[in-house]
């Protein structure tokens, strides 16, 4: 029978940067007593190089970031929870923006010197030398790191310097520990879809064909549902039971109608929103609640194809 350990692993993304900044004392004391306030009141910190130069650093960095995210669950401070089934996509994209981020960090390091000389002139009298880490070691400021590590199970526990009937209680820990881990990565993928559904259903809403730009709808609020339920095979560890068929009523109700026509077409619109409402209503309650993954409890059952979006723009009574 396989076990957790058998079917996912934890990952861990560190990633660390200049951050170019620093406290002026001299900057800080003169605002302190300019505004008459208490010593403790606030600091001046200064930007040491301009916004631009780290930019696309940092840009790498958030895709990093979300990509991370994107192909895991919660799991423990540190670490997210990656199924086996998606380590070879998550390990090939976390390779490039490795890649993507060792660059973009040549080419900072290749123009640091030039910075150095613009911040002279935008910082004046703040502006001081030693702020700055000296070019052949800046470098070391900055490292991206992706740790793979196994999960612990109860199993794995073996300190024969314990009695048994501690080491039993600190196996029976683990587990509980484990079991609890697993729930709120469930509940943390359940409240991933749920905030995309009620994004759609919200901004269908708000739309106005008259006045588009007082409140766009743009193509990412499909989009990004549509990727959200595509990913959750791979992130429903558990193997939840609920998220499954939501993933299924979701393709069903909500995105079988591409964002223009929800932009065009008034009923379809209307017809989508309140599918994305009805669904949003029943995600409150959370994976596990009765009648959840229900479409004939909920209320939206066709008499055809089970699909009210289909079903409409198919003219089904």
């Amino acid at each position: 029978m396989k076990t957790l350990r058998d079917t996912a692993m934890l990952a861990s993304l560190n990633i660390s940067l200049w951050q170019a900044r620093k406290m002026d004392a001299k900057a800080t004391a003169d605002a302190i007593t300019s505004a008459n306030a208490e010593s403790d009141a606030g600091r001046f910190n200064k930007a040491l190089v301009a916004k631009t130069a780290l930019a696309n650093v940092r840009r790498v960095v958030n895709a990093a970031r979300q990509t991370h995210a994107y192909n895991t669950a919660a799991w423990a401070t540190g670490a997210q929870i990656l199924a086996g089934t998606n380590h070879a996509r998550y390990s090939d994209a976390m390779r490039k923006h490795r890649l993507d981020f060792e660059s973009a960090v040549r080419d900072f390091v290749a123009e640091y010197p030039s910075y150095i000389s613009q911040a002279k002139a935008r910082l004046g009298t703040m502006f001081e030398a030693r702020d700055y880490p000296i070019p052949n070691v800046i470098a070391r400021e900055f490292s991206f790191d992706v740790e793979i590590m196994p999960i612990t199970e109860s199993s794995d526990f073996r300190i024969v310097e314990m009695s048994k009937a501690d080491q039993d209680k600190a196996r029976m820990d683990i587990a509980a520990r484990n079991d609890k881990r697993l729930a709120d990565s469930t509940a943390d993928v359940w409240q991933r879809v749920q905030k995309r559904v009620e994004h759609l259903r919200d901004k269908l809403a708000g739309y106005d064909p008259d006045k588009p730009k007082a409140s766009p709808f743009r193509d990412s609020c499909v989009d990004g549902l549509r990727a959200q339920v595509e990913i959750l095979p791979a992130i429903n560890i558990a193997g939840n039971a609920d998220l499954v068929a939501l993933a299924r009523d979701i393709e069903t109700d909500l995105l079988g109608v591409e964002p223009q026509q929800l932009r065009d077409d008034n009923d379809t619109r209307a017809v989508v929103q309140k599918a994305a409402a009805k669904l949003a209503e029943r995600m409150a309650a959370g994976p596990g609640a009765a009648g959840v993954a229900s479409r004939a409890v909920a209320g939206t059952a066709s008499p055809t194809t089970g699909n009210p979006v289909a079903d409409f723009l198919a003219g089904a009574p």
